[in-house]
C-alpha cells in the first residue's frame, strides 16, 4: 500500500475518533438515556398487545425492554441511572453492573412468563403456547 491509499483509511480512523470523542464528552444526556422512557414504552406496548391480543407485539416489548434496560445498565456504571422528573442514581458499582447483567435475563424471563404464554381452558389445564 502507498501513501495514496492509505489516504482514505486514515480520514476515516480519524472521524470515528471524533465522534467518540463528541459522544463521551456530552454535557446532558440524549433524551433516550431516561431509563422511564423504556419502561413507559413497555407499558405501553403490553397495554397494545392486550387490546389487540397480540402475543408477537407482546413478545417484542419484552426484547424492547431487556435491550433498553441492558444498556442503561452498562450506561449506569459510568453516569448512574436518570429517572426522567425524579433524577439520577449514583454510578452504579461494578459488583451491581454484573449481577444485574448477569440477573436481567432471568429476571424478565420470569416476569414475562408470569403474565403471558400461558393460557386456562375451562378444565383447569394449563395450555402452553409453543
Amino acid at each position: 500500500m502507498n501513501i495514496n491509499e492509505k489516504k482514505p483509511m486514515i480520514i476515516v480512523i480519524r472521524m470515528v475518533k471524533n465522534v467518540k470523542d463528541d459522544a463521551t464528552h456530552l454535557e446532558k444526556r440524549p433524551f433516550l438515556h431516561c431509563t422511564t422512557v423504556p419502561i413507559v414504552l413497555w407499558i405501553f406496548l403490553i397495554l397494545l398487545s392486550s387490546v389487540f391480543h397480540s402475543l408477537k407485539l407482546q413478545q417484542a416489548s419484552w426484547i424492547v425492554l431487556a435491550a433498553f434496560l441492558s444498556h442503561h445498565i452498562r450506561d449506569g456504571t459510568r453516569r448512574g441511572l436518570w429517572f426522567c422528573p425524579f433524577g439520577s442514581t449514583r454510578p452504579l458499582p461494578y459488583y451491581l453492573y454484573v449481577s444485574l447483567c448477569m440477573s436481567l435475563p432471568y429476571l424478565l424471563y420470569w416476569l414475562s412468563y408470569q403474565h403471558t404464554f400461558a393460557e386456562s381452558s375451562s378444565d383447569n389445564v394449563t395450555l402452553i403456547d409453543i
